[in-house]
């Protein structure tokens, strides 16, 4: 299941930035969204560490995770894709 999640993630993270901004903007989204992607994971990882030293058992560890995960499957869903209206240019 979480191999699943991480493969959604992914794809995710590399068709939104075309999809939600214009063709000049696209390095600076892409770069926004590798960045907090990769911030994201460093935090879950080491929240991950924390909860299990603090719950005692492995199980602890996959709480960050899942609630890390609850709206990577909701807020796509509500989320309206249109192309941004390219300007003409003289």
């Amino acid at each position: 299941m979480l191999g699943f999640l991480g493969a959604v993630v992914f794809t995710l993270a590399l068709t939104l930035p075309p999809l939600l901004s214009a063709p000049a903007d696209i390095g600076r989204m892409s770069a926004a969204v590798f960045a907090t992607s990769y911030t994201q994971a460093l935090l879950v990882s080491v929240l991950s560490g924390a909860a299990w030293d603090l719950g005692g058992t492995a199980r602890f560890a996959f709480l960050p995770m899942a609630i890390n995960t609850l709206p990577l499957l909701i807020l796509p869903a509500l989320m309206h894709f249109r192309r941004p209206q390219q300007t003409a240019s003289s």
